[in-house]
């Protein structure tokens, strides 16, 4: 389920990025990949990390995306806050149009936030319990959640709207 997720986020990812104009690039489309590949949270990164890259093969084996090449950066966080913020700036610098970073929002945001600085796309690997960067007002953030159609609860009601009516937010 979790793998699921992954590659619907990645999918979502590119299509965003697809359609953002100043993104595109005439040598292709750069991923980076922004994870703990060592320390505790490999656990989470690291099959999500897998399907991101074999679905970024199987797009390649068909042409790539908009018949583009993608070509994937990535670097290890080490389970480190101040590391992501450090891996996040140097794929930038690598020239990575999409930057994927880590499932849990305390360790992937340092490397999004080097994204959001430069103006590049965000995308968190796995599923949060919250609504992320949105709530910090970092717009191109996005993860796995946002990138499924919502489930409807026994009740009729979207499953999450009563989260977001707690938390004081509308759902759009």
């Amino acid at each position: 389920m979790k793998a699921k997720r992954s590659i619907l986020a990645v999918a979502c990812s590119a299509l965003a990025f697809a359609a953002a104009p100043q993104a595109r690039a005439d040598d292709g489309i750069t991923i980076g990949m922004a994870v703990a590949m060592s320390g505790w949270m490999e656990a989470y990164d690291g099959e999500a990390t897998k399907m991101a890259q074999l679905w970024v093969d199987q797009q390649n084996a068909k042409g790539g995306l908009l018949g583009k090449p993608i070509k994937v950066v990535s670097g290890d966080t080490k389970t480190d806050r101040v590391e992501g913020a450090k891996v996040g700036q140097a794929l930038i610098q690598q020239g990575a149009n999409l930057l994927l970073v880590s499932a849990d929002y305390d360790y992937g945001a340092p490397a999004g936030l080097q994204a959001q600085k430069a103006g590049v796309i965000s995308v968190f690997m796995g599923r949060l319990g919250s609504e992320g960067g949105r709530r910090r007002g970092r717009p191109a953030v996005v993860h796995s959640q946002q990138c499924r159609p919502a489930r409807r609860r026994r009740d009729g009601r979207l499953g999450h709207e009563k989260e977001r009516a707690q938390e004081g937010l509308h759902a759009h």
